[in-house]
C-alpha cells in the first residue's frame, strides 16, 4: 500500500492512509455522487439517495469479491483465465442480485406508488452489471497500481538485500590463515629479535581496528580503505622473498570519496593467493587503482606458473 503524505500533519496523514477511512470515504462519495447524478430535482434526490443506499451492499459485496478473490488470489498470481472467469461470474451474480433487489425491495420501498414494471430480461441485467462496473473500475485500477508498486518495492528491497549480502560476503573474504601466518611470522621475528617485529604489531593492530570498528559502517573514506590495503600488503610481504616484486599504486584524486569497506581487498588478496614463479623464476604482484572523472577502476595481476599459463592458453583457444 502506498503511503500518501498530503499534509504536514502526521495525524491527518495517518487518517488519510487508514484503510477503513479510505474505503468508507470512497463508498460515501459513490453514494452521494450517483444520488446527485441520477436525480433531476430535490424530491427525486431523496428517492435516488435511498435507492442507491439500498443497492449499496450488493455493489460492495460484488466489488470486494472481485478485488480480494479474483484479483488477489488469481490475477496477481498470474492465473489470468481463472481471474477473468471469476470476474465474469461475480459480475453476473452481482448484476442478478442487483436486479432482483430493485424489483423486490427498492421500488416497493422507495417508490410504492410507481406503476413502472421492471422485467427480468437481459437488458435490465446488463444495466445492473454496468452499474456495478462504474463503481468497480476505480478500486480495481487502484488495486492493480498498488500491487505493481508493491512488487517494484519488493524487487528493489530484494536487490538491496542481495547487494548487502554480497558486500558482507566480500568483507568476510579475508582468510583466517592470513592472521595465523602473520602471527607465525611475528613469532619468528620476535625470536630473531628483529626490529621489524614492532612494525608488524602496529600494522596488525591497524588491520584489526579497521575491521572491528570502521568496516562496520556502510561506507568509509577511500583514504582509510587504501591505508588498510597498504597495511595488508606490508604484512603479506613478510611471506615472500625479496625476489617477489610487489607493487601498489593509486592514480588520480580520491580525496573525500566514499566506498563500501573492504570491497577492494578480496581482489588483491586473490593476487597473493595465486602468485607463482614464471619459467624465468620471476614472481610479481601488481595492483593499481584509478580515479578519473567520478569513476573508479582497479587492475590486479600476478605471475603464474608455466602450467597455469598453458592451461589459460588452452582455455582461450
Amino acid at each position: 500500500m502506498v503511503f500518501l503524505e498530503l499534509t504536514e500533519n502526521k495525524k491527518v496523514n495517518d487518517l488519510i492512509n487508514n484503510r477503513i477511512f479510505q474505503h468508507s470515504f470512497y463508498w460515501f462519495f459513490i453514494l452521494i455522487f450517483f444520488s446527485i447524478f441520477w436525480s433531476s430535482d430535490r424530491n427525486m434526490l431523496r428517492i435516488t439517495f435511498f435507492s442507491e443506499l439500498l443497492n449499496l451492499p450488493i455493489k460492495m459485496a460484488t466489488v470486494y469479491s472481485i478485488l480480494y478473490f479474483a484479483a488477489n488470489r488469481l490475477l496477481f498470481k498470474k492465473k489470468m483465465l481463472s481471474a477473468i472467469l471469476a470476474m465474469i461470474i461475480f459480475m453476473l451474480a452481482g448484476g442478478m442480485l442487483l436486479l432482483f433487489s430493485r424489483i423486490q425491495f427498492v421500488v416497493p420501498i422507495v417508490q410504492p406508488w410507481s406503476e413502472t414494471v421492471i422485467a427480468y430480461d437481459r437488458f435490465n441485467l446488463m444495466h445492473s452489471i454496468i452499474d456495478i462496473n462504474t463503481v468497480l473500475i476505480a478500486p480495481l485500477l487502484v488495486k492493480i497500481l498498488d500491487n505493481g508498486y508493491s512488487m517494484l518495492e519488493r524487487s528493489r528491497r530484494l536487490e538491496n538485500e542481495m547487494l548487502e549480502t554480497e558486500l558482507k560476503f566480500l568483507k568476510n573474504q579475508m582468510q583466517p590463515h592470513f592472521f595465523f601466518n602473520t602471527l607465525n611470522n611475528l613469532y619468528s621475528l620476535v625470536l630473531k629479535k628483529s626490529d621489524k617485529a614492532g612494525e608488524v604489531v602496529i600494522k596488525l593492530s591497524e588491520l584489526m581496528r579497521y575491521m572491528l570498528y570502521e568496516a562496520s559502517a556502510p561506507k568509509v573514506l577511500f583514504e582509510k580503505e587504501i591505508q588498510y590495503i597498504k597495511s595488508y600488503i606490508s604484512l603479506e610481504k613478510l611471506r615472500f622473498s625479496e625476489q617477489t616484486e610487489i607493487s601498489f599504486h593509486t592514480h588520480g584524486n580520491y580525496g573525500g570519496r566514499l566506498i563500501e569497506p573492504m570491497l577492494i581487498l578480496p581482489f588483491i588478496e586473490n593476487g597473493f593467493k595465486h602468485v607463482a614463479p614464471t619459467e624465468e623464476g620471476i614472481s610479481w604482484i601488481r595492483a593499481e587503482l584509478f580515479f578519473e572523472e567520478g569513476y573508479f577502476s582497479m587492475m590486479v595481476e600476478n605471475s603464474c606458473s608455466p602450467l597455469e599459463q598453458q592451461s589459460q592458453q588452452t582455455t582461450e583457444v
